[in-house]
């Protein structure tokens, strides 16, 4: 018998409002998960900008990349519903949306994502 595991809409939300808090602190990057020649010039990639999806991998796996040692299927399949559930509410790919706007505008939308989405779990 397979369990199927189903992140909350609560562990969604506190993972898109640690996604904008990272963001928020070390940047938004663009063109790839995160800017690998700062962690190439030895930048830690916890601190290395992110674009969400990178942000994603770094609040649910510990860092900005999808290669990590052996993920939980808790961990891969939190990071599918958060990024499941960006690119449904705007209609295209989460990475190519962040790379087409500016930190201060991914940092609001995923704020309001996260106050949209605690209301639907309070109602």
């Amino acid at each position: 018998m397979t369990t199927t595991i189903i992140p909350s809409l609560t562990d969604i939300a506190d993972a898109l409002e640690q996604m904008a808090d990272h963001i928020a602190r070390v940047g938004l990057h663009k063109g790839a998960l995160y800017d690998e020649d700062a962690a190439d010039g030895g930048t830690p990639l916890g601190d290395c900008p992110t674009c969400t999806v990178g942000a994603a991998c770094h609040v649910i796996y510990g860092q900005p990349r999808y290669t990590v040692d052996q993920p939980t299927a808790e961990q891969t399949t939190l990071l599918y519903a958060v990024v499941d559930l960006l690119q449904d509410r705007l209609g295209e790919d989460a990475i190519s949306w962040s790379d087409g706007h500016d930190q201060e505008h991914v940092v609001d939308y995923l704020r309001a994502t996260v106050v949209e989405l605690r209301a639907g779990v309070a109602s």
